[in-house]
């Protein structure tokens, strides 16, 4: 059965991402390994090594993510907010220029910067099988959609998303706020991406969102149901 080995910055990103496909294929059954980060067996909150943006950056330059494309079947998942990408702390070889930039350009942007890092020509050969899940500016925008169907700005946003989903949570009754990446949160917060008729109808509310999925359909990609 075909699968989805995901990097991620952290747990929260690969319960966003999980529940994408799950609403994408309309089925919750689909294999997603943790290549980066990988989880305790016994604890689904616990990461056994901390990372962020600069490990996913890392991980796609090692002999282990190679081996993971040549040796499986499985498609591989590399999330990463663009936010993370900008300022002054950013090492110059990671560090990209967005001021300004078009959705469509910064996932551009970002995208040659992840495959400059894999390696141009290895890229070349494995490319059906790498798809980059860049959320601009941060993974809680794709959320929005989901909260806020009938607004389309707020659907939309880029900026601030967090505050914007905390103002749909609240509307919808919950009673927690995104403040930290809290996994127990996002596995709520994410759940209505998981109905397929809602996500089919939704996700093309926010740009990069939309990418992502307009990706993953022109790829005809076929999981077992």
């Amino acid at each position: 059965m075909i699968g989805f080995g995901l990097v991620t910055e952290g747990i929260s990103d690969q319960i966003v991402i999980k529940n994408i496909l799950y609403g994408l294929f309309n089925s919750k059954d689909i294999p997603t390994p943790e290549l980066s980060p990988r989880i305790d067996e016994t604890d689904a909150d616990y990461m056994i090594e901390n990372t962020n943006w600069l490990t996913v950056l890392e991980y796609c330059q090692t002999e282990v993510f190679r081996g993971f494309l040549e040796k499986t079947e499985d498609y591989a998942i590399i999330q990463i907010d663009t936010d993370a990408l900008t300022g002054d702390s950013v090492p110059e070889k990671y560090r990209i220029d967005i001021i300004g930039k078009s959705v469509e350009d910064t996932v551009a942007i970002v995208q040659n910067k992840l495959i400059s890092l894999i390696g141009t020509d290895f890229y070349k050969s494995y490319q059906e099988k790498i798809i980059f899940a860049i959320s601009v500016n941060s993974i809680e925008c794709w959320l929005l959609p989901f909260y806020f169907s009938s607004q389309k700005v707020k659907a939309g946003k880029t900026e601030n998303c967090i505050t914007v989903l905390n103002e749909g949570l609240k509307k919808g009754g919950h009673k927690f706020y995104i403040h930290a990446k809290d996994p127990r949160y996002y596995r709520i917060a994410a759940e209505p991406m998981k109905k397929h008729k809602d996500f089919i109808k939704y996700y093309s509310l926010n740009p990069s969102l939309k990418l992502f999925v307009d990706d993953m359909q022109a790829r005809r990609i076929e999981v077992d149901n």
